[in-house]
């Protein structure tokens, strides 16, 4: 936080104030060679993710607006590039909302593969949600606010999705409301959860080295 600036790295502007910058991935990357241990970090509200040298703190590389929108779930992967879910909330360079997966060469920002649908705006989730690079070369992505997740091909044909059925209240129930902005002696007012009915899914990883696999007559069940 100490290597950001504010006027650089500004607020959206209907973010609350105490939600700056909101960091949803700090991740350890292994030093390689000479280079030492790595920190790979997302900062969602600027929409900015950064590498970051653990020993010395310097940022090797910093990756941002307009390229990225509200991110979820960076990851490096064997390559070398980025893998990312680009949520696409308030966009700086275009004001319809869209998500789409990016693979980027965080060195140049150039993006190498990129998921979206046609038309964009069929395809968008606006918060948590992922995307990670398989083994077969394909992609599992996480549409997390429509609960769906499904795995694409290279050339972005999808080879399957399941949609979570399971939709209930959160079981935290109601929470509480921030004061009005301007107004810091009001009381905290008890609100309904907006995401208290939903099938949310934060990410899937089914697939990945180390996790069950799925057998076939699940499988089936998924694509039933």
């Amino acid at each position: 936080m100490d290597h950001l600036d504010p006027a650089n790295h500004p607020l959206t502007f209907n973010d609350l104030r105490h939600e700056w910058s909101h960091g949803n991935t700090v991740v350890p990357v292994p030093g390689k060679g000479a280079a030492g241990a790595k920190v790979l970090v997302s900062f969602r509200n600027i929409s900015t993710v950064l590498l970051i040298d653990k020993a010395s703190g310097r940022i090797d590389w910093e990756l941002g607006p307009p390229l990225l929108a509200q991110q979820h779930d960076p990851n490096l992967l064997d390559n070398g590039n980025l893998l990312v879910f680009d949520n696409g909330c308030h966009r700086s360079n275009i004001s319809l909302a869209f998500s789409r997966v990016l693979e980027i060469v965080p060195e140049s920002g150039k993006i190498e593969w990129v998921y979206q649908d046609l038309p964009w705006t069929d395809f968008f989730s606006p918060f948590i949600s992922g995307a990670r690079r398989l083994p077969n070369g394909n992609t599992l992505i996480t549409e997390g606010c429509t609960g769906r997740m499904f795995q694409v091909t290279s050339v972005g044909e999808v080879v399957w999705e399941f949609v979570n059925p399971h939709v209930g209240p959160d079981p935290r129930g109601a929470v509480r409301d921030w004061p009005k902005r301007g107004v810091p002696s009001e009381p905290l007012r008890p609100r309904r959860n907006p995401l208290a009915l939903g099938s949310l899914l934060f990410q899937a990883f089914g697939g990945l080295p180390g996790w069950p696999q799925p057998k076939t007559r699940e499988v089936s069940r998924m694509l039933a």
